[in-house]
């Protein structure tokens, strides 16, 4: 990842209501990196995940929609449809760690409800309950937040 686009997300992570985060100025920092679509995808998620790792906040609009914007490249580049648990297994092993919103919003964003362990599912609707990141849920699948 170029260092410039580097200091554009931690430039959105510092300020996300930024104009200058659309969906066109995502798709454009996507294409500059090197790699297939797979690669460019987990290398930004990877660098988000770790700069919001400490995040303590709740999960914001700016921040959903940013997120959003992120994953939006997994399938309009066509990869949506290959991504595997195996490849968001350092994130589900980061949100056991520690779950943030953030993380199960990515999570959630990237992998079908219905994939993921009931366990998963139950704490990925806890955290994201009440939050911007909710409309991403499929609650017939997820079930109630009890």
């Amino acid at each position: 990842m170029t260092r410039t686009y580097i200091n554009l997300l931690d430039g959105f992570l510092a300020d996300p209501a930024d104009p200058r985060w659309s969906s066109a100025a995502m798709t454009r920092m996507f294409n500059s990196f090197d790699g297939d679509s797979r690669t460019k995808l987990f290398k930004v998620l990877k660098h988000v995940d770790d700069r919001l790792a400490d995040c303590s906040c709740a999960l914001t609009t700016e921040q959903t929609n940013f997120l959003r914007d992120v994953t939006l490249f997994a399938y309009t580049s066509g990869c949506a449809s290959s991504i595997l648990l195996s490849d968001i297994d350092w994130l589900l092993a980061r949100l056991q760690s520690k779950s943030t919103p953030q993380r199960a919003l990515i999570i959630v964003l990237l992998i079908p409800c219905d994939k993921l362990p009931l366990d998963t599912r139950s704490l990925l609707l806890r955290l994201l309950y009440g939050t911007p990141g909710e409309r991403f849920l499929e609650t017939d699948v997820v079930g109630s937040p009890e």
